[in-house]
């Protein structure tokens, strides 16, 4: 599979090149997917307006600590220079993160 394969949406493609400006490399490529704050599909955005959000609802502290722990992990990451053996396991690691904080939001508004 090509690099730019990876997007699959020209949005995605045509707003990498806007932003990252030089080839598409593997790792700008996983920075953009995953960190980049304006890029609607990324991980870091959706965190960030989750965050945004759960922060209006009551009963969400310990919600909003958990997701900003979460995030400055995630955030912590050097993407760039992350072996291939070793993003998959943050991959994983994230995915479990994710899970805990779904867990928390089911358990603050859904099980009441």
């Amino acid at each position: 599979m090509t690099k730019i394969a990876v997007f699959r949406q020209p949005s995605a493609v045509l707003m990498y090149r806007k932003q990252v400006r030089h080839r598409i490399k593997g790792g700008d490529v996983l920075e953009f997917l995953l960190k980049n704050p304006d890029f609607p599909g990324s991980v870091n955005f959706c965190l960030q307006e989750l965050g945004a959000n759960i922060q209006k609802l009551p009963n969400s502290q310990a919600i909003h600590q958990n997701l900003t722990q979460l995030q400055h992990d995630f955030m912590a990451i050097d993407i760039k220079h992350v072996a291939p053996s070793e993003l998959h396991t943050i991959l994983d690691g994230l995915q479990v993160s994710l899970n805990s904080l779904h867990d928390l939001i089911q358990e603050a508004w859904f099980l009441k």
